[in-house]
């Protein structure tokens, strides 16, 4: 073969790479966003959340009968932090608004309340296990945050509270949000 076929084949090799990788690479970046959004669309939008620290979750089956375990942490910004402590629940309990129509209202979460969570509230025992296997569907999560998770749930400071799918933490010492689910 001569130089010049060579070339243009190497060429057409090359040219045809950038394609391959937006067809395969678009898709995950794709997703990737979806699953950020709905990941916030988890926590009240008045408390301006937009950075997750830490995620597991897990999914067995989908739609009605299907199961989802999760723990997705926030960094909560300095000024709903500020808000929460100076004010606690009363700050929380005003974040969501019954003037939102229902299809704009993100995860509605009923009364908040200080902690610590009352034993038997998250499951048989106040704690993050108790509450992830409540169902039989736990998750492994990394051991300091299952630490943390317990000390916040267990210590006096933060706020919590039910929504249709989960429940909230609000820990404004250490500028976090926990999202619980399991179910």
């Amino acid at each position: 073969m001569t130089d010049k076929v060579q070339v243009k084949k190497r060429r057409r090799r090359v040219g045809c790479l950038p394609v391959v990788l937006i067809l395969i690479v678009a898709p995950i970046i794709a997703w990737k966003v979806l699953e950020h959004r709905f990941r916030l669309w988890l926590i009240p939008e008045d408390l301006g959340v937009w950075w997750i620290s830490y995620a597991e979750q897990e999914s067995w089956g989908f739609g009605p009968g299907g199961n989802e375990t999760s723990v997705i942490i926030y960094a909560l910004p300095e000024e709903a932090a500020r808000a929460t402590s100076a004010s606690g629940a009363a700050y929380l309990n005003q974040l969501d608004s019954a003037a939102r129509p229902p299809r704009d209202r993100h995860n509605m979460f009923g009364e908040w309340k200080p902690t610590p969570v009352l034993e038997g509230e998250l499951g048989k025992r106040a704690n993050l296990a108790g509450y992830l296997n409540r169902y039989g569907f736990g998750i492994r999560i990394n051991r300091g945050i299952e630490t943390y998770i317990n000390s916040v749930i267990s210590s006096p400071g933060s706020f919590y509270a039910y929504g249709r799918i989960g429940v909230a933490i609000v820990d404004p010492s250490k500028r976090k949000v926990v999202f619980l689910h399991s179910g």
